[in-house]
């Protein structure tokens, strides 16, 4: 594709510490892509620090770019959906070069940076419309909430803890860094206690985890909420109840290989909106990423606008 034959133009988002590193390393491979086609007007920028490519975006919006590609894994994708927001009207695209890629799992999208660029550099790419979630947290030190977006999923409790320990303990890549967040994460979490409110029922007590997703999976490839789909309309909900250790050793693997049905103890349904109420705070992760450390009140519902994204 030769540049001005389509008009596009691409503002590449870059998380250079995504996937310990990958994301860094596939930089000079766009750039070699785009000297091949002649592409001399789109640009590629680092993320500085945590919240960067959310200001990148929200200010890059009012340019010329008709293409936003985020490179890196979920969290990065957050950042910049973040930036652009429910009413962005240009072609968002991923390159699934982080630790998790759950996303990029619903796009059916290859872990190759090369094959990816082809897909959305094609003139005529294939796009399917996404649903987004719009959340607002009120903490227990703040009367004052606070709003975002995902767009894979939410958790609360158990799913929560995982996904902290996953940011600090950045050892390994992938899975195996998740798997090893939920061992040392069995060991030390505590039930949260809640009451949520869904669109035409509640459940109280005290509960495992608490999962919203608009994706199928999460940390990595656990399967909360397995029959969700991004472009239906409609949020899915897990809800575990409290489970001991063992039953938590021998349950959780369950998710990975998508058998999470089987056990009594998960409720899943599907929704528009949800609001939780928590006894005593706790953390909560949005695309993988610690939204809040002491949430009492989350409300989530499915954004009335959906976005365009490029697919495999």
């Amino acid at each position: 594709m030769i540049k001005g034959k389509y008009l596009n133009k691409y503002l590449f988002l870059v998380n250079p510490i995504a996937g310990t590193g990958r994301a860094l390393k596939s930089v000079p491979v766009i750039e070699k892509y785009l000297e091949e086609i002649g592409d001399t007007d789109s640009q590629i920028i680092l993320s500085k620090a945590p919240g960067h490519l959310t200001d990148i975006a929200k200010k890059s919006c009012l340019l010329d770019f008709t293409h936003f590609v985020a490179v890196g894994g979920d969290g990065t994708l957050n950042e910049v959906i973040n930036g652009l927001g429910t009413n962005f009207n240009k072609l968002l695209a991923l390159l699934p070069v982080g630790s998790g890629n759950d996303f990029a799992r619903n796009l059916h999208l290859s872990k190759n940076v090369a094959y990816n660029l082809k897909l959305i550099f094609n003139p005529h790419p294939k796009i399917k419309m996404i649903n987004l979630a719009e959340v607002e947290i009120v903490t227990v030190s703040s009367s004052e909430s606070h709003k975002t977006i995902f767009i894979n999923s939410l958790g609360i409790g158990f799913d929560a803890l995982v996904a902290d320990l996953n940011q600090k303990n950045k050892r390994f890549n992938g899975l195996l860094s998740y798997v090893l967040s939920v061992i040392q994460a069995i060991g030390i979490y505590k039930d949260i206690e809640a009451e949520i409110f869904l669109n035409d029922g509640k459940f109280l007590g005290p509960k495992l985890l608490i999962s919203i997703g608009n994706g199928c999976t999460s940390g990595g490839g656990f399967f909360l909420t397995p029959d969700a789909e991004i472009d239906d309309n409609l949020l899915d909900i897990c809800i575990i109840d409290s489970l001991s250790k063992l039953n938590m050793l021998r349950h959780l693997p369950k998710a990975l290989m998508n058998k999470v049905k089987s056990v009594k103890e998960v409720h899943l349904q599907k929704i528009t909106k949800a609001d939780i109420y928590l006894k005593k705070p706790f953390l909560v992760h949005a695309d993988g990423e610690i939204i809040s450390r002491e949430a009492v009140k989350i409300s989530i519902k499915l954004a009335e606008k959906r976005i365009n994204v490029i697919s495999g």
